[in-house]
């Protein structure tokens, strides 16, 4: 039941998720009651409150850069850049799963911490807008995406919420699930696609239209939770992409773009917990077996499997031209040749806890032609800079917490959000 009133100007959304008040530019804020345990909920309806309709061709910003989530940025970065605190906006480390990673636009940074957190701010660290959400005691940990004027973000109690970047205004909001720990992916059509979870423990990917929050379809049970983010086929099969999904049941899903039923499931045995990043139509992925693995798109069978020794949910990134892949670990940050595949190389580093969570990423490297760079957390509590061909450290920082998501290049910059300590920017001293 959704009840709207008004309140001395203050315009309020009752339902059986909470409060929600809108102050003018200041963004919403929300209180609520809604205990942390409680019946699975039903899918939708949405509540639209102000309907966007971004442009089929309009910039879509998300998780891992691309749809296939590849982690490589075409983008030439130098390495002199020097840290500097952006905005005290911060995690809190109230729960161990991997934090949100910045959003970056043209105009500003979008940051959403585990604090509860969603924050706007400009370039400069300059706050645009607020939004300050208590329904959940995790806070945000997807990270937001982005499709021209709309913002989309999940948070921890299975809110799903379309908003307005200019000012932080709710354009839609839709009870999906009970928890969402994965990050929304935008296909080039205007469709949101995303993990969600439900306390039985249980899960499902849906398919969303993004500017009305409308449901598409809803997958089969997964048989637990999904912390992994959905990553989609370049190429279709039998008419529809394929969508590479993991779960805490031990299973990788390929599951129909179409209609959201499933193509195949294999059995790993073990959580996967990472992103499977997709190249030439195969997926490569780590789990919680300690492997990493690559697989047949079309059919999910195992081309390969290598062992990485501790359960492992870093994301890997690959080279645009095919010839290497990256994936952090307890061992440091670690390497293998696609073609013609090679066992993984690892820095060899002591035991680090917070490296197999942190995610590398790509980028051209300013000072060379055609040469790139790794970047990635490391050594627990510093961010590294490597290069892809010599697989040698070239720089490091030193942050105040450790980098379990990913690091966003833009526009020369490098942006961060420790587990700890606020938001970050590598920048020409």
């Amino acid at each position: 039941m959704l009840r709207f009133f008004s309140i001395y100007g203050f315009f309020v959304l009752a339902s059986s998720f909470g409060l929600l008040v809108l102050s003018g530019n200041q963004g919403a804020t929300w209180w609520t009651e809604r205990p942390y345990f409680q019946q699975i909920p039903q899918v939708g309806p949405s509540v639209i409150l102000k309907k966007l309709n971004p442009d089929v061709a309009a910039p879509k910003t998300f998780y891992r850069h691309n749809v296939q989530r590849t982690g490589f940025f075409d983008l030439e970065i130098s390495t002199s850049l020097k840290l500097r605190k952006l905005n005290d906006a911060t995690n809190i480390s109230v729960h161990q799963a991997s934090k949100s990673s910045p959003l970056v636009l043209d105009d500003q940074v979008v940051i959403a911490t585990d604090a509860g957190l969603l924050r706007s701010v400009d370039l400069q660290g300059n706050v645009k807008w607020n939004l300050r959400n208590f329904t959940s005691a995790y806070g945000f940990h997807g990270t937001p995406a982005a499709w021209g004027d709309l913002i989309i973000a999940g948070d921890y109690s299975g809110l799903m919420l379309g908003l307005d970047k200019n000012n932080g205004q709710l354009s839609w909001i839709l009870q999906l699930g009970d928890t969402f720990g994965a990050s929304p992916l935008i296909t080039d059509d205007g469709y949101v696609l995303i993990s969600v979870e439900t306390n039985a423990p249980n899960g499902f990917i849906a398919k969303i239209e993004a500017n009305t929050g409308k449901v598409i379809w809803r997958s089969a049970w997964l048989g637990d939770h999904s912390h992994s983010s959905p990553s989609l086929s370049a190429k279709e099969y039998q008419g529809t992409k394929i969508i590479v999904v993991g779960d805490n049941a031990g299973y990788v899903n390929g599951i129909r773009e179409t209609d959201g039923k499933t193509a195949w499931r294999l059995y790993i045995g073990k959580p996967m917990k990472s992103t499977a990043s997709i190249h030439n139509e195969i997926a490569y992925l780590s789990t919680w077996d300690s492997h990493v693995y690559a697989l047949d798109v079309a059919t999910g069978t195992v081309l390969w499997r290598k062992e990485i020794q501790i359960p492992n949910q870093s994301s890997i990134a690959i080279t645009p031209d095919g010839k290497y892949g990256f994936i952090n670990s307890s061992r440091g940050l670690c390497r293998f040749t696609l073609s013609p595949q090679q066992d993984l190389v690892c820095e060899e580093k002591e035991y680090t806890r917070g490296a197999r969570k942190a995610s590398p990423i790509i980028t051209k490297d300013k000072g060379r032609k055609n040469k790139f760079l790794v970047w990635t957390g490391c050594d627990d509590t510093r961010l590294c800079v490597f290069d892809s061909e010599t697989f040698k450290r070239i720089k490091t920082w030193d942050l105040p917490g450790r980098l379990s998501g990913e690091v966003v290049p833009h526009e020369g910059k490098v942006y961060l959000i420790p587990e700890r300590g606020g938001t970050f920017v590598l920048e020409s001293p």
